[in-house]
Formats: C-alpha cells, sequence, structure tokens
C-alpha cells in the first residue's frame, strides 16, 4: 500500500433537518466545532398543563443525503434533557426514542431512559455512560439557557456496521423530559479506503476518554484502529508524530482520572522522545501502540491484548451490544470468522468462553444500574437480556454472592 497516497476516511456530516426558526437559544456555548449561540429544536415536555413546552412538537426527523448514505453512527448533540431531575421524572422513565431507517435492513431503535441515557441538563457534572445498547454518552461543554448553565451532550449511536441510512427519527415519549437537539450527524464512511478501517470506526477523541473511564475496551479497540489507520496514511513523518502525540496525551490525562500514577508525565516526554527518533510510519506505530499498553494494561482490569484483528472488531460489536440477543454465531459472521475458529480465537484473547464473557459484561452493568439509578430490578433484567427476574437473580446472586434485590435494598440504607 502506498502510505503517502490520499484515501478517504470516516467523516461526521451534518443531517437536513427543518431546522425551527425560533426554540431554546443557549449562548455562552464552549463547545469546539459550534458556535457561541446557538438555537435549538425543543421535544413536547409532557401533558401537565403548566409544562412550559407543552406545545412543542413530539417527532423530529432528520435525512441523510444521497451521496452520503453509507453511515456506522448517528450523532445528536444537545442538552438531554430539561425538566427530567429525579424529583420531576422517575429512574428509568423512557423519555424518547432514536429510530434510524436504513435501505434493505429493519429500523433500528433505541429507547432513551433516563438515569441510563440522559439525565437533568442543569446538573453540570459530566455526564458519561456506555449503556450497552450500542449508545456512548458523553458531556461536550455547557452553555446559558434562561441566565442558567447547562450540559451540552454528544449522544452517539453504533450502528453495528455500516448501513445505508435514509432518515433517523427523534420521538419523544410524552413524559416530563423536554430534550433539546442542536446539530444532528451520521459518521460516513467512504466506498473504499486503508484495509485498516473498518465500518465501526469512527471514535471522536472526546469519546475515546470517555471509553477509557468507563473501561470500555471495545471502544477503545476501535480508536487505535482508527489512529492506525490514520498514521498509515500520513502524508509524512511530522504529521503522524502529531496524531500520535495527541492520541497518547489523551490517553494518559483519562488514564489519571481512573488511577494512574504522575508518572504519566513522564512517560508522554519519553514518548516524543522515541517518536522524533522514528525513522518511518512502521516505528511511529508500534511506538504509539507500546506506549498506549504500557498506560493502560495496569489500569482496564479485563484483557487488553486481543490476537486478532477480527476478535477486536468482535469485543467492540459486545461491548457495545451486550444488553442485546448476541450469539456467538451472529458475532463471528459480522466478523467474518467460521463460528469455531471465532470461538478458539475468543477464548484465547479475553480468558473466557463468548457466552460467559457477555454474561460478565451484563451484570457489570446490571450492578451499577442497581447502585446508581432507582429502575425496577426486573426492568434492568429485562432490558439486559435476561429472560426472566429469576434468570437473572440466579446469575447475579453467582456471580457477586448476594441477589440484587438485596444489594438494591443495602443501598437505600446507605442513603
Amino acid at each position: 500500500m502506498n502510505r503517502n497516497s490520499a484515501q478517504p476516511s470516516a467523516t461526521w456530516v451534518d443531517l437536513t433537518w427543518d431546522r425551527p426558526a425560533r426554540g431554546p437559544l443557549v449562548r455562552g456555548v464552549d463547545v469546539p466545532g459550534l458556535r457561541s449561540e446557538l438555537c435549538g429544536w425543543c421535544s413536547n415536555g409532557g401533558p401537565t398543563a403548566r409544562h412550559p413546552h407543552r406545545t412543542h412538537p413530539f417527532t423530529q426527523e432528520f435525512r441523510v443525503s444521497q451521496d452520503q448514505k453509507a453511515a456506522s453512527a448517528i450523532r445528536l448533540i444537545g442538552s438531554f434533557a430539561l425538566w427530567s431531575s429525579p424529583d420531576i421524572e422517575p429512574h428509568g422513565t423512557v423519555g424518547a426514542s432514536i429510530t434510524v431507517h436504513a435501505e434493505k435492513s429493519a429500523p433500528l431503535s433505541v429507547s432513551l431512559a433516563s438515569g441510563v441515557h440522559y439525565r437533568d441538563a442543569f446538573d453540570l457534572a459530566p455526564w458519561e455512560r456506555s449503556p450497552g445498547d450500542g449508545v456512548l454518552v458523553h458531556t461536550l461543554g455547557k452553555g446559558e439557557f434562561e441566565d442558567r448553565p447547562l450540559r451540552v451532550d454528544s449522544f452517539e449511536i453504533d450502528l453495528g456496521g455500516t448501513r445505508q441510512v435514509e432518515k433517523v427519527v427523534f420521538r419523544d415519549s410524552g413524559s416530563s423530559a423536554a430534550f433539546v437537539i442542536f446539530e444532528a450527524q451520521a459518521l460516513s464512511n467512504p466506498a473504499s479506503g486503508c484495509p485498516f478501517h473498518s465500518s465501526s470506526e469512527g471514535v471522536s477523541l472526546a469519546a475515546l476518554g470517555s471509553s477509557i473511564r468507563l473501561r470500555n475496551v471495545g471502544a477503545l479497540w476501535r480508536a487505535i484502529s482508527q489512529l492506525t489507520a490514520g498514521l498509515q496514511k500520513a502524508s509524512d513523518l511530522d504529521e503522524a508524530r502529531s496524531e500520535s502525540l495527541l492520541f497518547v496525551a489523551v490517553v494518559a490525562a483519562s488514564a489519571l482520572e481512573i488511577g494512574g500514577g504522575r508518572e504519566l508525565h513522564r512517560v508522554q516526554l519519553e514518548t516524543a522522545r522515541r517518536l522524533d527518533r522514528a525513522q518511518d510510519l512502521d516505528e511511529v506505530v508500534e511506538i504509539t501502540e507500546r506506549t498506549v499498553h504500557s498506560i493502560l494494561d495496569p489500569l482496564m482490569g479485563q484483557p487488553f491484548r486481543p490476537t486478532d484483528r477480527q476478535i477486536r472488531a468482535a469485543l467492540g460489536f459486545v461491548d457495545q451490544n451486550f444488553g442485546k440477543d448476541l450469539s456467538d454465531d451472529e458475532v463471528a459472521h459480522r466478523v467474518g470468522l467460521s463460528t469455531s475458529h471465532f470461538r478458539y480465537l475468543f477464548r484465547q484473547a479475553t480468558g473466557r468462553p463468548f457466552q460467559q464473557y457477555l454474561l460478565a459484561r451484563r451484570l457489570e452493568q446490571a450492578r451499577r444500574l442497581l447502585i446508581e439509578t432507582d429502575i425496577p430490578v426486573q426492568d434492568i433484567g429485562a432490558e439486559l437480556g435476561f429472560s426472566s427476574l429469576a434468570s437473572f437473580s440466579r446469575a447475579f446472586a453467582r456471580h457477586y454472592g448476594t441477589p440484587p434485590s438485596a444489594l438494591r435494598d443495602e443501598r437505600r440504607g446507605q442513603r
């Protein structure tokens, strides 16, 4: 491959929609790439007579241009949501849904639940979530609405591969929450490009930091693959060095937030020196990957060195979709492996069979929801793919030594 030739890469492109002439006006926005003053579309705020947004529409439709239909992710940027604090809207309330319509495939729909996918936008603490249904939520910055500061978030939906997207429909479910949307985008994939680029890539640097803090190994692998693709097509060594240093800086800063030591500052300086001495692009890639592993291997808490690129893609898909009904046959087919070979490689990479890994990810998410939200125990089990409350309780008790209801009661007693 000629590494100096220009090659297309995945990029976020704006969707077409009927922007309101009047709507919530947010000033002082401090998000890179967005204007400092934004007029957003605001959804309906429920049937209460005194609700200030009760006359707003329930639905907004976003369309994809003909030449940019091939997309692997959808992103909404806005404030999610107004009127959704716990004293107004109970945790677990389904406030909205997003449905992606694509050619030759069934619509992909995601339900948005309070405390899981969104929370009170006037709570300025950074909001980061990866619920396991293909969604990644993280805070981009803040602005000011009616003299009150509020968060601006990114809401990304992984489509599980490239789809020929036609439109995206956002629908408010009629709860008290009102959703404000400023931008809607699709991660448009090229028809061809570097062979290291896969349709599941497109992780932003902001999402990279969130993936590390959430220990989302799959998204992290996609980010590393995306960086590798960028380095492979860099026009010169200086460009490759710059991209590598930026990536390492984000990794190190995020690692500090989850327990990394002060030696990470020294690691960055030493990496810069080694990159400066690198003689070719292969050496830049090797130095960068070795540095990232040295920073994250001790912190991630689960295997971080899959031995095959296809297993990396499989881990990324599972970690974004573990709440769905997945089988090893389906995932093996998705990454282009026979089921038997996939089972062997997956166990070699993770140290456990596919179904055990999937169960562990579900139970890990269940424990977080039990501790951090008031979503009913039965609803948590159903959301994470368990067929009944009994099967969820048995699996949880075997894994953690206590049933989910007991953990929830213990948390309530500590309030």
